[in-house]
């Protein structure tokens, strides 16, 4: 093997092994693992209601897991912040994003509703991985009671459906694959139809 190659295909493109030695008698064995850096990142919340249907003092307190540290969060897609609290907030559903310092980013929809504190693992989000993703991200849901499929809308940044995608339960998830290989580099939002509250999540494309 005198310059020989290993060509080794993983989703996000090939990744080529090389050695440039010469021959060689004996067996060289390179063990390696390849890890998804935005795969662990999952996003949830602590949520105080408003105390009543026309008060203005509900919170919402984001919770991330896994990724890196330091965290970005915005809150119905405006300006990014460090603080994860986000206060003096009416009754409605809001969209709360993350983004970690490795520039993976999670989001998840949340029903506020009237004076009540929900932990973290009552609130159904929507996971998109990898994210931000070359061309294909998986998209996994909690399933709930009896779901067995759902629908999931890829719309650009002007709203324009280019893609619908089928979640398909597997176990106690549903599942499902956006494929943006031919679409141009941008922000992307994901929704799921079929459900009696909105819930989306933003998908960026390299």
């Amino acid at each position: 093997m005198d310059g020989g190659f290993v060509n080794i295909i993983l989703q996000s493109g090939p990744v080529v092994w090389t050695y440039t030695g010469g021959n060689f008698g004996a067996e060289l064995a390179a063990p390696f693992c390849a890890v998804d850096i935005c795969g662990t990142l999952t996003l949830a919340a602590n949520v105080v209601g408003p105390s009543n249907a026309g008060a203005s003092d509900g919170q919402i307190n984001a919770v991330p897991a896994g990724g890196t540290a330091p965290y970005q969060y915005s809150l119905n897609f405006g300006p990014y912040q460090t603080d994860p609290l986000f206060t003096n907030l009416p009754v409605g559903v809001y969209n709360l994003d993350c983004f970690d310092a490795n520039g993976c980013f999670s989001s998840t929809t949340i029903d506020l509703g009237l004076v009540g504190i929900h932990e973290p693992g009552q609130v159904r989000s929507l996971k998109v991985s990898p994210n931000p993703t070359s061309g294909m991200a998986n998209i996994e849901l909690p399933a709930i009671g009896n779901e067995e499929s759902l629908s999931c809308e890829v719309l650009d940044a002007k709203g324009k459906l280019v893609q619908m995608v089928r979640l398909v339960r597997w176990d106690n998830t549903l599942r499902g694959m956006a494929i943006l290989d031919k679409q141009p580099a941008g922000l992307y939002f994901l929704r799921v139809r079929g459900l009696d509250r909105p819930l989306t999540a933003k998908l960026i494309k390299r």
